[in-house]
């Protein structure tokens, strides 16, 4: 009996699934398909013709699926922009018919419409014709007909809005467009100098004109400057590049880009007379274009504003050893399986974590206030032959690096200091150093 009610119940449940399959399912398909005004295979659209009054724009699509603007001009656009444009197109759907056979177009605006919107798909010599007329009368509406249709259809009045564009609308206006995770190097030229740096792993170095550590902050806001530029205005037709002070630039910026054959080169030039704009070029592109004239000032660089002011990098939690000498005294820290903090000059006596953890903090936090000496030829005008600190930590078994502390400047509030492994001297402020010259009495956890 049992079985038998089973076989039943996979049988309802077979007819069921049958039903959504074949009748559901393709009728909901159906209905959607007589909702749209158009009904094309949207993967082969791949030429948009826009009009509005005389103005007519043509975006194609090239070999690599991306749009492009052929007329009236050859330019780059805008993929978001154009993509709206056309996903617009795709999604309008048919609020109501109107007419089926209409007498008089020019009562909706549509016998001479102001607007018209043409998709063809790739193969097909003519593409379909949406015009645009009035607003409707009720509600937030626009009168639309297919041209090689008689029908006049009721649709959003937003349409309006999203497909009523020019060609100067639909034109990329970023200047250049890189991934910045493809980057490896860029290049900032001036008339009297280079900067060059080059991303290491999750890190940037300065190549040159030193090799030092970059600040991954200062090159960030670099790169947000690059990426956030825009073109204000086009100068499709430039004459002579020495006018617009582009033949010899103020700014020479060249990105190079992992997998990247030709590298983007932005060139900037001097400031348009009366104006908060300035001139700029991609070298290999033909348009010169109008920028905000605050750019020049976002990427000329002085090299010590592009280096590391940290002067450590470390993960706390990996330090497993720290020694401070302090004139004659040594105090070595290390850390137990537990995690716990001893001090071997008082018979490994536990020290206290929270001090322990402030000494690590300040270590982390210590910055540079000034770059004093990239290649000192002699360490006793700082006081670094005989440093006043030597602080020294280790991840695991290796010794990292080790901090010396020279002598005040002559404000009294800053210490010359250095790395053991560097060249340069620093100068850092007395409150931030202050904080790493511990002693016993202050590491050490009372007894009980």
């Amino acid at each position: 009996m049992r079985f038998k009610t089973t076989i039943i119940l996979a049988g309802v449940l077979l007819l069921l699934s049958a039903y959504f399959y074949f009748i559901e399912i393709p009728g909901k398909r159906k209905a959607e398909e007589e909702t749209k005004v158009f009904n094309l295979d949207w993967e082969k659209v791949s030429e948009l013709r826009l009009r509005v009054g005389d103005k007519v724009t043509v975006c194609r699509k090239n070999n690599e699926g991306e749009w492009e603007i052929n007329e009236p001009l050859k330019a780059e656009a805008n993929q978001s922009l154009v993509e709206l444009v056309v996903n617009s197109l795709k999604n309008l759907e048919i609020k109501r018919v109107l007419e089926s056979s209409p007498k008089d177009l020019s009562r909706y605006g549509l016998a001479h419409p102001n607007v018209e919107a043409t998709v063809k798909s790739t193969g097909e010599p003519e593409g379909v014709t949406l015009q645009l007329g009035w607003k409707g009368q009720v509600g937030d509406s626009l009168y639309v007909r297919l041209q090689d249709e008689n029908r006049v259809l009721l649709v959003s009045h937003e349409l309006g809005k999203k497909i009523a564009k020019k060609a100067s609308e639909l034109r990329e206006r970023r200047v250049v467009i890189f991934d910045r995770i493809n980057l490896k190097r860029i290049e900032l030229s001036y008339p009297d100098r280079r900067i060059l740096l080059e991303r290491q792993q999750e890190d940037w170095q300065i190549l040159e004109p030193i090799k030092v550590r970059a600040s991954g902050f200062e090159v960030g806001q670099l790169l947000l400057a690059l990426m956030a530029m825009k073109i204000e205005e086009f100068i499709d037709e430039p004459t002579d590049l020495g006018q617009y002070g582009l033949a010899h630039p103020r700014v020479r910026v060249t990105l190079e880009l992992e997998g990247e054959e030709a590298s983007p080169i932005i060139l900037l030039g001097k400031k348009k007379k009366d104006s908060e704009l300035a001139y700029a070029k991609r070298e290999s592109k033909h348009p010169v274009y109008l920028v905000k004239s605050y750019v020049i000032e976002d990427l000329t660089k002085e090299t010590n504003q592009l280096r590391e002011k940290k002067l450590f990098s470390l993960n706390r939690a990996e330090v497993s050893k720290i020694e401070i000498r302090h004139g004659k005294d040594i105090l070595t820290l290390t850390k137990d399986p537990q995690g716990d903090w001893r001090i071997l000059e008082a018979g490994e006596a536990k020290a206290i974590k929270s001090e322990v953890d402030e000494l690590l903090s300040a270590l982390e936090e210590l910055e540079v206030t000034r770059f004093v000496d990239d290649n000192p030829r002699d360490l006793r005008p700082y006081g670094l032959d005989r440093p006043i600190l030597q602080e020294s930590f280790w991840l695991g078994d290796d010794k990292m690096e080790t901090l010396l502390v020279g002598k005040e400047d002559k404000s009294k509030e800053e210490h010359f200091i250095k790395k053991d492994t560097e060249a340069p001297v620093y100068l850092a402020k007395k409150g931030m150093l202050v904080k790493l010259m511990r002693n016993l009495n202050e590491l050490k956890e009372p007894e009980e």
